[in-house]
C-alpha cells in the first residue's frame, strides 16, 4: 500500500509485514542520537503490535476479508507510529531550533567580544604610542635642561676662576702695599732720626754762635 506522504520510505520487516517510515530530519549531531533513540523506540512498539496480531485466532472467512482486517490494524499501527515520530521530529525540531539560537546568541557575543577586544587593543597601542611621544618630549626637555645647566656651570666656573684671578691679584697688590708700607715707616724713621740729629746740630750751631757772637 502506498503511503499518501511522498517522504515516507516503506520498509519490510522480518515477518513480511511493511510500514511506511518518516524521513530523517537534519538534525545537529548532539540531536541525532535522541532521534534514533526515538526510531528504535518507534520499531519495537511497530514490533510488538505485529506480534500482537500473530495472537489473533485464524478467521475461516475468505483471505480479502482477513487481508483487509489485517491491512486496517497496520494501518492504524502506521497512523499512530506517523503521529508519534511525527510528535518527536516536532520535538527535536524545536531543540534543534533552540540550539541554533543558542549558536546565533553565542557567534553574536563571540563577535561583540573580538570587536571589543579590537578597540581594546586598538586604544592600548594608541595609549602606548601616547606615552612614547610623551616620553621622548620629557625627555627631550630634560636634555634642553641638561644643556642649559651645563651651561650655567661652564659660566659660573668661569666667573669663579675670574674672581680667582682678581682675588689672586688682590693678595699680590696687598703684599706689594704692605712692604711698601714696611719700607715707608723705616723711611719715616729715618727721617725722624735725620730731624733730630739736625735739631741737635742747629742747637748745637745756635749755642756755638751765641757763645762766640757773647765774646
Amino acid at each position: 500500500m502506498q503511503s499518501d506522504d511522498d517522504s515516507c520510505d516503506r520498509l519490510d520487516t522480518e515477518d513480511g509485514q511493511f510500514f511506511d517510515a518518516v524521513e530523517s530530519p537534519i538534525l545537529p549531531e548532539s540531536c541525532s542520537s535522541v532521534y534514533d533513540s526515538a526510531v528504535d523506540s518507534a520499531a519495537a512498539q511497530f514490533a510488538q503490535c505485529s506480534m500482537k496480531l500473530k495472537e489473533f485466532p485464524e478467521i475461516s472467512s475468505d483471505e480479502n476479508s482477513l487481508s483487509s482486517g489485517v491491512t486496517q490494524l497496520e494501518l492504524e499501527a502506521l497512523f499512530l507510529k506517523n503521529k508519534e515520530l511525527s510528535v518527536r521530529r516536532e520535538i527535536l525540531q524545536k531543540e534543534k531550533a533552540a540550539v541554533l539560537k543558542e549558536n546565533e546568541a553565542l557567534d553574536k557575543q563571540i563577535a561583540e567580544m573580538k570587536i571589543v577586544v579590537a578597540d581594546y587593543e586598538t586604544a592600548f597601542e594608541a595609549q602606548q604610542e601616547n606615552e612614547f611621544l610623551i616620553s621622548d618630549e620629557k625627555l627631550e626637555e630634560v636634555r634642553a635642561e641638561r644643556n642649559e645647566l651645563r651651561n650655567d656651570l661652564q659660566i659660573a666656573e668661569n666667573a669663579i676662576s675670574n674672581l680667582q684671578k682678581v682675588y689672586d691679584r688682590l693678595r699680590k697688590s696687598v703684599d706689594q702695599m704692605r712692604q711698601n708700607e714696611l719700607l715707608l715707616n723705616s723711611a719715616i724713621d729715618d727721617c725722624r732720626s735725620k730731624y733730630r740729629e739736625s735739631e741737635e746740630r742747629f742747637v748745637q750751631f745756635t749755642a756755638y754762635a751765641n757763645n762766640e757772637i757773647e765774646e
